[in-house]
């Protein structure tokens, strides 16, 4: 081998050796960061560790640690900015956490607590308070200082009512307090202008009132399992609204100014008493989802239906349904289509246009042996649910055998 040769091997073998060790040494570097944070995390989960340092403490996890009584000591940590309580035992919170200045995120979700101290109103830089899950009648009196609140959840208590002081969280971008027994929505709720989403189901909520559309910047509001009867023609304000869940009311109708609420995406109608949808809803163009099952008085849906050009998914099974608009053809971009359990005995033409479906639901209905072919004929692509459940062939301990 000349000289030459050895050199360009070496310097390969080198080179080679270089990617390897510098690979090497990449994980070796990250592993010793991941263990480095491992080993970290037990300390910020044990308050007498974080009593040892203090004024260094600024975020501590105690969840899941069936903890019954929280030491008064957790006031030292005067520079805690996040506290985590979930899943503990705790009914009462101490006083001390009232000297907590600096905290900005609390979670006591999943407890016993009924009540907050008093003094806590002294933590006015909390922007994220989560106290789902616990036995609160009402949403304590300090958490109206707390006014940089961003995030509000007292999902999952035993609330009956949400004080007008409500108003004074100016900054609130989501409030969650459903599954709980809220009887009124409270027309405070609509002075907080920053809000973007409204969590209210599961609740005992039987009407909205007219001043819901000062809510301008709300894009997400949930009303489901609910009361409601009516709508107010004012909620065609809520222009920026994407997402809006009113399944399982009590609604006869949708006002027609619904149809000016052309960002929503996705409006869930599901299990009401509907007689009709309104022409209207055809200038929804940017609906991903519609969902209208389980309205055992709707027996038509709108020629103007075939204007949601956008639609992917569409559900209108457990109707009274008879027959469906020529325009549906329209719904090009249409994957999924429900309509099981109406009275429909065929489908229109039209249907065949809809080659990016790939299910459709048809069984519960009228529809006879030559229709089902033609459908097939139209739709080779589609999954087409036919077979009633009730009729699937029975399985016994014999067939086994």
């Amino acid at each position: 081998m000349t000289k030459t040769n050895f050199k360009v091997l070496t310097n390969g073998l080198c080179a080679k050796f270089l990617r390897r060790a510098t690979i090497t040494a990449l994980w070796i570097f990250a592993t010793s960061l991941c263990i480095s944070r491992l080993d970290a995390q037990p300390a910020n989960k044990s308050l007498s560790v974080a009593l040892k340092n203090p004024k260094t403490t600024t975020e501590l996890y105690l969840n899941e640690q069936t903890i019954k009584v929280l030491s008064g000591e957790i006031g030292n940590l005067s520079n805690l900015k996040v506290l985590y309580l979930d899943y503990n035992q705790l009914q009462v919170l101490p006083d001390q956490m009232a000297k907590l200045l600096n905290l900005e995120i609390l979670s006591a979700q999943y407890n016993q607590l009924k009540s907050m101290p008093a003094s806590m109103s002294a933590c006015k830089k909390i922007k994220e308070l989560y106290m789902s899950s616990n036995q609160f009648a009402d949403i304590p009196e300090c958490v109206w200082a707390m006014t940089e609140l961003i995030e509000l959840d007292f999902s999952e208590n035993k609330i009956t009512a949400i004080s007008q002081n409500i108003a004074k969280l100016q900054k609130l971008n989501e409030l969650h307090f459903n599954n709980n027994n809220v009887a009124k929505f409270e027309p405070a709720i609509c002075k907080l202008t920053a809000l973007k989403a409204l969590y209210a189901s599961y609740n005992k909520i039987s009407s909205l009132p007219a001043e819901i559309a000062t809510l301008s910047n709300i894009e997400i509001i949930d009303l489901a399992n609910n009361e409601i009867s009516t709508l107010p023609a004012s909620i065609g304000k809520l222009t920026h609204v994407q997402k809006l869940f009113l399944n399982n009311n009590l609604l006869k109708s949708i006002p027609d100014e619904i149809g000016t609420m052309t960002v929503l995406k996705y409006l869930d109608l599901d299990m009401n008493n509907l007689y009709s949808l309104p022409k209207s809803i055809g200038n929804l163009k940017n609906l991903v989802e519609l969902k209208a099952c389980h309205n055992m008085y709707l027996k038509s849906v709108p020629p103007e239906i075939g204007n949601l050009t956008n639609l992917e998914a569409l559900y209108l099974n457990a109707n009274d349904l008879e027959t469906i608009p020529e325009s549906i053809g329209d719904l090009t971009n249409l994957r999924e289509l429900n309509l099981t359990s109406n009275r429909l005995s065929k489908l229109p033409a039209s249907i065949g246009k809809l080659q990016n479906l790939s299910k459709l639901y048809i069984r519960g209905n009228n529809i006879g042996y030559s229709e089902i072919n033609r459908i097939q004929k139209l739709l080779p692509n589609c999954s087409i649910d036919l077979i009633e459940k009730d009729k699937e062939p029975q399985t016994t301990a014999d067939d086994d055998y």
